[in-house]
């Protein structure tokens, strides 16, 4: 442990943490500062998954430490890693329409040749001839010939003019329909072209939807897309890919794909369906998507139920949802632990000194010398709900304020700094949406009626209504339980979405004596039926709880028996009074 002279050092390092992997400096090791929430073994996988998270969650570090884990453990992992941005393609969030052969355009000229520049950089930096040698002995020369053979192939067939010569040409001779003619060129109208796999009322906002189209004109138009891929023989693309992974004794190619949601809802079915296309047959291809929950459609059905793109379940699965294995209503402990490994090697890197501690010692110091207690320390985690991102820019904002002073941060300045965050970077979020503003507000109020920070929305609803979705991707809400079932008194079964209050828009009540109190007996209630750590305690003191509360009676009987167990996984149990149905459903709200 440092001496207190120290105190300053590790209030400077705190102050200096990089907030975005995105941003940070090229050459800086992504793996330096990055904390596993699970196992790389399972995105060294060759299968295709999804990761889910909100902006804050850190995809795009993971994907990025991925990489770097790829490069320094390539003899033993054999994986070549591709990481892309799909903001470079330009396909939106809110694109009204697109012509056929732009689309094919981006698609070859930055989608694949971005495959094909990382892999060649990745060969370059990674693959030397004396690992090749190694494994090979006197074919190692042979073999990276052959890499650098099937790259300068892949780079001849992806030559941007030949490319825009090709579409063009496909362009003018393709034999069409007016209508199809006009989608060619003028613009594919993608909401026009595809229904759903969704209900309606899944759809992100009503403009993201598609509208229904005769089976002859859905087959018309991905004839035009077909047609225009097959300009550029993704056969021969796919097999030289394949050949540059049998000569590196690689697994495979590992297309690690961030800000999937980026692109246009209606779009992204479409590009699905051409990345599946062009390299979906590869047994030695795969491809690891980070996207938002709810701004995300892989798939489609067209012409009565054709599939088309990468259907859940079946071409793509699930890695993960890092808002789930980060939810603080469901375990604040490990969230707390997990935040606090952030923050540790984020400060190592500006002061070198910390590297010889324990995290343990790391937030032992914290909970010490720099706040306090414990208890004020762990407000600020809580202010965070989770989110590694809001958690960093808060603590470092707080650190700022007293770097200078020579006392110890007290709760009422982390509260501060929390309630800054909130007004500071949140606010500015949603200050010209009016709707969501005001469903903001009065979603507020029911909590502050109810003195509990859950809330309730229909299933369907929670998915499908923008203000809803945009309370949530700004961190607003927060999802504590995707699905659940409530037997009403009639036998009818209803399915939620369970949500919280953000923590940071509670402690606005925090500036006065008896809004805290109100605060206070709110947090203790959600603990209370999250099944939270303080569980036990509460159970015992809680007909004093109740009655303070004004809620005396009707939760007697459901403390304890509303656990959520498995996010978004296990049914929850409740018991017949359904007090958090009677009270805390806010579909009228909306």
């Amino acid at each position: 442990m440092p001496e207190k002279s120290t105190r300053e050092q590790v209030l400077d390092a705190l102050v200096a943490i990089t907030l975005r992997a995105d941003k940070q400096d090229e050459s800086s090791d992504n793996l330096e500062t990055f904390v596993r929430p699970f196992d790389f073994g399972a995105l060294s996988s060759i299968n295709t998954q999804i990761i889910y998270g909100r902006n804050g969650t850190g995809k795009t570090h993971l994907l990025r430490a991925f990489c770097r884990f790829c490069e320094l453990n390539y003899p033993k992992q054999r994986v070549l890693p591709v990481y892309m941005d799909m903001r470079d393609l330009d396909l939106g969030p809110v694109l009204p329409s697109i012509g056929v052969d732009d689309l094919i355009l981006r698609f070859y000229q930055r989608f694949v040749r971005s495959i094909v520049k990382n892999l060649d950089d990745f060969a370059k930096k990674t693959i030397s001839s004396s690992f090749l040698k190694k494994l090979f002995k006197a074919e190692a020369a042979e073999r990276q010939a052959n890499i650098q053979k099937s790259i300068k192939n892949l780079e001849a067939m992806l030559n941007q003019q030949i490319i825009e010569e090709k579409v063009d040409k496909y362009a003018r001779t393709v034999t069409l329909g007016k209508e199809a003619a006009s989608k060619l060129k003028a613009g594919f109208g993608v909401s026009a072209s595809l229904s759903a796999t969704k209900p309606p009322e899944a759809k992100v906002d009503s403009n993201m939807g598609a509208s229904a189209e005769s089976g002859e004109t859905l087959k018309e138009s991905l004839e035009l897309v077909y047609g225009g891929l097959a300009v550029i023989d993704y056969a021969k693309i796919r097999g030289e890919l394949e050949n540059i992974v049998g000569q590196c004794d690689a697994k495979g190619v590992i297309i690690l794909v961030d800000e999937w949601s980026s692109v246009d809802v209606k779009i992204q079915p479409l590009l699905a369906e051409m990345i599946q296309k062009t390299l979906g047959d590869s047994k030695k291809v795969s491809l690891k998507l980070a996207a938002l929950k709810f701004y995300t459609r892989t798939s489609a059905s067209v012409d009565s139920g054709q599939p088309l793109g990468l259907q859940e379940g079946i071409d793509i699965n699930i890695l993960t949802d890092l808002d789930g294995l980060l939810n603080y209503d469901a375990d604040p402990a490990s969230v707390a632990d997990f935040l606090t490994w952030i923050a540790y090697k984020h400060a190592a890197v500006k002061l070198p000194a910390l590297k010889a501690w324990s995290v343990k010692d790391f937030q032992d110091y914290l909970c010490a010398e720099v706040f306090e207690n414990a208890l004020t320390y762990m407000e600020l985690v809580r202010s965070s709900e989770g989110n590694p991102r809001d958690f960093l820019n808060v603590l470092s904002s707080c650190c700022a304020s007293n770097l200078k002073l020579g006392h110890k941060i007290s709760k009422k300045a982390a509260t501060q700094a929390a309630v800054g965050h909130f007004t500071d970077s949140k606010i500015p979020t949603i200050k010209d949406d009016e709707p969501a503003n005001k469903l903001l507000d009065n979603l507020f109020n029911l909590v502050m009626r109810n003195k509990c920070k859950l809330l309730l929305f229909s299933k369907r609803k929670a998915e499908g209504n923008p203000r809803i979705l945009k309370l949530w991707h700004y961190r607003f809400i927060h999802l504590v339980c995707t699905e659940y079932p409530y037997l009403d008194p009639h036998g009818k079964v209803e399915t939620y979405s369970v949500f919280s209050m953000d923590y940071g828009k509670l402690l606005s009540m925090k500036v006065h004596k008896e809004g805290e109190k109100l605060v206070n007996v709110t947090l203790q209630l959600t603990e209370t039926l999250t099944g939270g750590p303080l569980s036990a305690v509460l159970i015992q003191k809680l007909p004093a709880l109740l009655k303070s509360s004004g809620l005396e009676g009707s939760l007697h009987s459901l403390v304890g028996k509303l656990i959520f167990k498995d996010l978004g996984a296990n049914q929850v149990n409740i018991d017949e009074s359904g007090w958090l149905v009677s009270n805390c459903v806010a579909d009228n709200l909306l």
